[in-house]
Formats: structure tokens, C-alpha cells, sequence
């Protein structure tokens, strides 16, 4: 779908959602209003980072615009060890500087990863959270991806993405 379609029906769709709320005699909340302004400045989200799933990716907190690189239904699924049919889960179960790529190698030992699945994160490697393609992305636990990223410089909140 190209972009300005695809942000005109998720405009659509949040404007929906808030004259329901509306309706109801409720007030739209901060996080829809917030995804209206989105996609009222041209804003669309990328897809999940998934070979196979054409979703739009997970907010992570809409009043900074910020997003996970899967989808919802594909998070869901990895974290429950269930498959979609069609769908390559990206997001691995270790953390791949393991090897020193980096220039430091992890400080974990990969046996313990079992029990450590929801420390690791997905590392966009140019640094571009919108550049959502599986060669873009890597795994990386939390103390290698926050050393990485200070060292990179990619900790600066002003930053475009």
C-alpha cells in the first residue's frame, strides 16, 4: 500500500475511534489524540520487522511518537513460543555481539539466555528506528545495546527516529 494511502486510513481509523469515544460521553484519550497528531504530520508506521507479516508495528509510547519493531500479534506469539504460519520471528534468543562484533563481546554467558529472553532488544545497526528491514536489525541484550548505543552516540534524544 503506498504511504499516503496508507496514513489517510489510519487517520480514518483513529478518527473513528475518537467521535465513538466522543459519542459515549467520553473524552478521546491522550494516546489516540496523540496517534491523530501522528499521522496528521505525515507520520507512518513501519511494518513489523518479520519476514512474512505485513502489520504496522507496536506503539511503544505514542506521546514521543515511539515504536517496537514487531507487531502486536508477532510479540505476542515469540513470547509464548507459538508460530505464525508464514511468519520468520526475527528477533533472536541471544544476544548476537556474543561474538565481539562491536568491539566488546557480551558479558553474559550464552547459557543463560533461557532465562534472560526478555533482556534482549532489537538494535536497528544505522540507527534509523523507521529503517525496519531484517538487515537493519539485530540482536543484542541490554547492557551490549546500551554500551553500543553510548559508544555510537545514538543516546541522543533529539535525534530524528
Amino acid at each position: 500500500m503506498d504511504k499516503d494511502k496508507k496514513i489517510a486510513e489510519r487517520l480514518y481509523e483513529v478518527e473513528l475511534k475518537i467521535k465513538k469515544a466522543i459519542a459515549s460521553g467520553k473524552q478521546p484519550s491522550k494516546g489516540l489524540l496523540a496517534e491523530k497528531d501522528y499521522y496528521e504530520k505525515g507520520g507512518c508506521k513501519p511494518e513489523c520487522i518479520n519476514p512474512g507479516c505485513t502489520k504496522d508495528v507496536a506503539w511503544r509510547e505514542k506521546k514521543y511518537w515511539s515504536m517496537k519493531s514487531e507487531c502486536s500479534r508477532c510479540m505476542s506469539a515469540r513470547k509464548k513460543n507459538k508460530l505464525i504460519e508464514g511468519v520468520t520471528i526475527w528477533k533472536k534468543k541471544y544476544c548476537e555481539n556474543i561474538d565481539g562484533r562491536h568491539g566488546f563481546k557480551c558479558p553474559v554467558d550464552g547459557s543463560e539466555w533461557a532465562h534472560y529472553s526478555e533482556s534482549l532488544d532489537l538494535n536497528h545497526k544505522d540507527g534509523n528506528h523507521d529503517n525496519n528491514i531484517p538487515e537493519n536489525v539485530e540482536t543484542l541484550c541490554k547492557l551490549c545495546h546500551g554500551r553500543h548505543s553510548r559508544e555510537d552516540g545514538e543516546w541522543n534524544s533529539n535525534k530524528g527516529s
